[in-house]
């Protein structure tokens, strides 16, 4: 279980870091700053995987990242709904 939820927070840290790193070229501060807490939260469950030694579920959450940022620059769409 922990393994898919590693996972999961991987792809979707990757995810946020793509739109935080479009708002920001874009200049629109209060978007990339949302995104930016998003970053932190996922860090911190990263952080709390580490601390555990859990290192399968730190690779799952590796290659959830890998696969957040590739989906989402690849199919995505960058807008802020």
């Amino acid at each position: 279980m922990m393994i898919l939820v590693a996972f999961i927070v991987g792809l979707a840290t990757d995810l946020f870091w793509t739109k935080c790193v479009h708002n920001v070229a874009e200049k629109n501060a209060l978007w990339a700053a949302n995104w930016s807490i998003m970053i932190h939260v996922c860090s911190l469950f990263a952080t709390y995987l580490l601390i555990d030694k859990d290192y399968m579920a730190i690779v799952a959450y590796i290659v959830g990242g890998y696969i957040g940022t590739f989906l989402t620059v690849k199919y995505g769409s960058i807008k802020n709904e």
